[in-house]
């Protein structure tokens, strides 16, 4: 599964090593049943670190591809 990076984010002062707009492959998922929200995604970021990112930082790539549709009206 891929996730597309939609925000990089500042954590404990050191950039989160992903890029905005750029597609990452998924390691593992950790889902919950509860919210889809509190979903987390473990990728390796830019830097070759391997790391948990939740769906404030990065989303599915179909859900990216739709909502970029959504944007153009198609």
């Amino acid at each position: 599964m891929k996730v597309v990076c939609i925000k990089s984010m500042y954590k404990n002062g050191l950039k989160n090593g992903l890029k905005k707009g750029k597609a990452y492959e998924v390691i593992e998922i950790r889902m919950r049943n509860t919210n889809k929200f509190n979903d987390r995604y473990k990728i390796i970021d830019d830097g070759g670190w391997a790391a948990w990112y939740n769906r404030e930082t990065v989303i599915p790539l179909e859900e990216w591809r739709s909502k970029q549709l959504n944007e153009l009206g198609i």
